[in-house]
């Protein structure tokens, strides 16, 4: 799937989302919450491909990845929340299946970033659909897996890396009430490993976000003290 239509789908969604629940009409107070996320992460060594030749059944997999991720938020003010995510990506790069054995090489990325959400519509509006801007920095660790295994022996070797990098993305929290909703998510990942980028790009999420916390909303509607 290309970018663009990606990009068409993501509009797709968020247009469906747009309809009015008068369960989540209300302002929220809550102070803190978590979002579990399923992400799809375009990275940029070129095209999927799946190759194989018969020569010892060699698999060679180039393309994308998949992965997941856990956030923290904490409110800082009506605006704004301050967002703290752990996530990862795996992808199977190479596969060789021998007579004695077989070797697999996997990818793995690890992110843990410090960064802020910003909603750039006034809170006291009335509707579920929540959009928002982020940004954020931390480092990405990268490990490179390799399992060895025959008849007689299971060997596992890992290298890592880890290099500073951050994102820029968008998103919109669709709540069914103050508490419980689902966010989708794009972000776009810039990750300098020797100066090639070669895990940077755009990550495509969804998942549930569940908030608590303080919630004093006051006796006129659509306000909180």
């Amino acid at each position: 799937m290309s970018n663009k239509a990606k990009v068409l789908l993501f509009a797709a969604a968020v247009a469906v989302l747009c309809v009015p629940s008068e369960a989540a009409a209300q302002v929220s107070r809550r102070t803190a919450g978590i979002v579990v996320r399923g992400s799809f992460w375009g990275l940029p060594q070129g095209h999927p491909q799946l190759i194989w030749t018969r020569v010892d059944e060699h698999t060679l997999f180039d393309g994308n990845g998949a992965g997941g991720w856990v956030s923290f938020l904490s409110r800082a003010s009506d605006q704004l929340f301050l967002e703290v995510s752990l996530g990862t990506v795996v992808r199977t790069v190479e596969e060789v299946r021998r007579p004695a054995g077989t070797d697999t090489h996997v990818e793995a990325l690890v992110p843990f970033l410090w960064g802020v959400r910003f909603l750039p519509l006034d809170p006291h509006g009335v509707g579920a659909l929540r959009p928002y801007v982020s940004l954020g920095i931390g480092p990405y660790w990268a490990m490179d897996v390799l399992e060895t295994e025959t008849s007689s022996t299971h060997d596992v070797s890992i290298a890592s890396e880890h290099e500073f990098g951050g994102y820029l993305g968008a998103g919109v929290d669709f709540m069914f009430t103050d508490w419980f909703g689902l966010n989708f998510d794009v972000k776009r990942h810039y990750v300098d490993f020797r100066g090639r980028d070669d895990y940077g790009g755009f990550e495509y999420g969804m998942g549930l976000q569940f908030m608590w916390g303080d919630h004093r909303p006051d006796r006129r509607r659509g306000h909180i003290r």
